[in-house]
Order: structure tokens, then C-alpha cells, then sequence
């Protein structure tokens, strides 16, 4: 058996403009500048560990220069101070919070997938967000401004038996961006596999599902005639899911609550 140690606390972050209690997610990818971005889900202010403190916000974004991973991670920046990365109203009626899925990179473009959700496990829509400038400032991909107001493109939940919610992505190196998802965070639901050219991440209408038709797996183009298939054995329940090019290979992770 091996021993494992603990190396040291990653939060609270006391030193950032807006300091960081608790917080949740760190989902890890590398930016353009070539730091490391760390993205957070619901994040409250203080100096304690403590989730549901004051200063709610979410998404937010810390970064890193550690890239050594022998290494214990230093935070020492974080986009927009450590704000929340677009203004908005939390427990406004509509929503309770806007959870982050993934990051993808191309270029030196950020696209962030989100969740919103009216409390855990009963998310309203999706959206993808991006960023030209390293995460300081946001535009909403699917045309959506403010609650009832301008709103158009949502990426349904419902769509493709409530598999399309949770999100996660990476780069290809083929031109292709490969993405896998599954519900939210009810964690009831097996996982789709999808691919879409990098230049049309943004159209729904371009994104391929991994369908099972004609007695052949096949891609297929806005499968609204054909839903893709599950691409795990019957009984995976996800959450908590990560899918990354490394090294050569394909790695996906993720929380199976089905075999919990």
C-alpha cells in the first residue's frame, strides 16, 4: 500500500484582490499566456474553508505558473481579480448559480461550458462562454444577455434524453474538437460522445453525436432523427467528468455514482 502526504492547503486564497474561503471544482487547463487556469464553481469570500460563506460568485478563475507537477501548485493570480467572470444575480428568480463544465483552448480563444441552475440537480439550460484575453473579459457564444431579456440558442438540457448538460472537451489536433457529455448533477445518466470542428464549436447545428445506426457506430451531424448512443455499459451514472489529449491518448475520467 502506498502512503500518500499531504503537501499543503490550495485555499483559502487570502492574497487575491477578492480573497477565496471556500470553493469548489478546479478544473485544471493551460492558457494561452501559458499559465495554468484553475476553474472554480460556487466560491465565497473569507479566509476560512468554508462553503455557503459571504461573497458568492461563480464561475471564477485562479491561475497558476506551476506546470511542474512534481511540484506543489502555487496560486498566485486569478482572472478579473478573482471576481465572478461575468456579472450577474445569484438566487435572481430564474437561476441560483451558474456552474462551470470545461475549458477548451483554441488559439487564443477561451470557451467555457456552463450549466445554469435553479439548485443542484435541476439545470435550466447550458451556454458557452468565451474569452479573447485570458479570461479578463466574457461574451456569451449563444446570444444570451440577461435574464429575459435577448434570449436565444440556449443549449437545451432536455435535448438528447437529458444527456447534453455536463460538458467536457479538449482539442483533437485533427481540427476537431472531441467532447463527452452526460446529465447533470443528479448523476443519473450514462455519457454521449460528440466532435465538432474547431472554427463551428459555437453551432449547435455543427456538432456531430457518435450514433449507432445501421448496425454501425457512424457520426452523425445534428442527430435529431438518431440520438447517439451511450457510450459506457448500461448502469454508468456520471458526474464529475473530464476527458483530455495526453500524451498521445485519449484519457476520461469521471465520478460513477452507479458504482459508488
Amino acid at each position: 500500500m502506498t502512503k500518500l502526504t499531504k503537501v499543503k492547503d490550495l485555499n483559502p486564497h487570502p492574497n487575491l484582490p477578492r480573497p477565496i474561503g471556500g470553493t469548489d471544482l478546479g478544473i485544471p487547463f493551460v492558457m494561452p499566456n501559458g499559465r495554468v487556469g484553475y476553474v472554480y464553481g460556487d466560491t465565497f469570500g473569507g479566509t476560512t474553508q468554508i462553503a455557503g460563506g459571504p461573497d458568492w460568485r461563480s464561475p471564477v478563475i485562479v491561475t497558476s505558473p506551476t506546470r511542474d507537477m512534481t511540484q506543489p501548485i502555487v496560486i498566485d493570480g486569478a482572472c478579473r481579480g478573482g471576481d465572478q467572470l461575468w456579472p450577474y444575480v445569484h438566487a435572481n428568480g430564474e437561476f441560483s448559480t451558474v456552474l462551470p463544465c470545461d475549458v477548451v483552448v483554441i488559439g487564443s480563444r477561451l470557451y467555457l461550458w456552463v450549466m445554469i441552475t435553479q439548485g443542484l440537480g435541476n439545470e435550466k439550460w447550458c451556454e458557452i462562454w468565451y474569452s479573447d484575453d485570458n479570461g479578463e473579459t466574457w461574451h456569451n457564444g449563444t446570444g444570451y444577455a440577461t435574464p429575459g431579456v435577448g434570449a436565444s440558442s440556449h443549449w437545451s438540457t432536455s435535448a438528447f434524453r437529458g444527456q447534453r448538460v455536463m460538458m467536457t472537451w479538449d482539442r483533437g489536433r485533427d481540427g476537431w474538437v472531441y467532447a463527452i457529455s452526460t446529465g447533470g448533477l443528479a448523476r443519473n445518466k450514462n455519457a454521449l460522445l460528440w466532435r465538432v470542428r474547431e472554427d463551428d464549436i459555437l453551432d449547435p447545428a455543427k456538432w456531430e453525436g457518435w450514433c449507432w445506426l445501421n448496425n454501425q457506430w457512424q457520426w452523425k451531424a445534428n442527430p435529431a432523427d438518431h440520438e447517439p448512443g451511450d457510450i459506457l455499459p448500461a448502469g454508468a451514472r456520471l458526474g464529475e467528468i473530464g476527458l483530455r489529449w495526453i500524451q498521445g491518448h485519449w484519457v476520461f475520467s469521471g465520478f460513477d455514482a452507479g458504482a459508488y
